[in-house]
């Protein structure tokens, strides 16, 4: 695979850039760690900083990824955050504002996840994608009507018998949903993996510092016991299939952006 993008291509101002927000993420995550916050002010303080600070580096392209990051949000959470907590999977805690939606999902995951995906999308953009497209590709109505349908197919279920969305493994499942997006997307488009893994690699360790404190101030838990095994960090202890997320959800949402959204270059 040719090398079409690396660290050292990017401007002096860039990489200290990086290298800030690297540091940042390091003391405040150490001050969260201590502090304990909630949820969903956990995630504001955490990422939410960082997006605001990128958003006035490129703000010309803050509407095009508010718009992305909602769309996406509002289907991953309603879809899997339910099936994640109904299968035992998983359990987040309600902060805040205390609202359950189906008495199942806080409604401050919309928050989180919005943010969580904004910033993935926000730090490629600023950091490492170079062919810059204001506007959507003509594939974002594709995005709309695939949700759309994803949508009311998983309402029409939770209706009829919400038991069908109880499924043994569901984090095995997603975790394969998730790289096949990943195989196929760098098998179409290969001129994409080298930023797209540069990014991988910048955000890594930042998600598992993220961890780290949701566990020690108890913001999920992982209920179930059918998972393929399991990873401990000094006393914290996740399913491997937790830190595939960590490894496959920045290249599967990239790659999706870049489809469904960018340009694909």
């Amino acid at each position: 695979m040719r090398v079409i993008f690396n660290y050292s291509k990017l401007k002096q101002r860039k990489k200290i850039e990086l290298i800030l927000l690297f540091i940042y993420f390091l003391t405040i995550g150490f001050v969260l760690y201590k502090l304990k916050l909630s949820y969903m002010i956990t995630g504001l303080i955490y990422m939410g900083i960082p997006s605001l600070y990128l958003i006035c580096k490129l703000p010309e392209f803050s509407k095009k990824c508010i718009v992305e990051s909602a769309v996406l949000t509002i289907p991953m959470v309603f879809i899997i955050d339910y099936i994640g907590h109904v299968s035992k999977v998983w359990y987040e805690s309600s902060s805040e504002i205390g609202v359950r939606l189906f008495n199942v999902i806080p409604i401050e995951t919309f928050i989180w996840g919005f943010i969580y995906l904004y910033f993935i999308i926000i730090f490629y953009e600023y950091f490492f994608d170079r062919s810059k497209v204001k506007r959507f590709s003509k594939n974002f109505k594709k995005e709309l009507i695939l949700f759309i349908a994803l949508l009311f197919g998983f309402l029409i279920v939770l209706v009829l018998n919400n038991n069908l969305l109880i499924i043994n493994h569901f984090y095995i499942y997603l975790s394969l949903g998730f790289f096949l997006i990943v195989f196929i997307g760098f098998l179409r488009y290969p001129k994409l993996f080298n930023k797209i893994v540069l990014t991988e690699i910048f955000l890594f360790i930042p998600w598992i510092i993220h961890e780290i404190i949701s566990l020690e101030s108890h913001h999920w838990i992982f209920t179930g016991n059918n998972y393929l095994g399991y990873i401990q960090i000094f006393q914290y202890q996740f399913p491997l299939e937790e830190l595939w997320w960590l490894i496959i959800v920045v290249p599967a949402v990239l790659l999706w952006h870049e489809y469904f959204v960018d340009n694909c270059k």
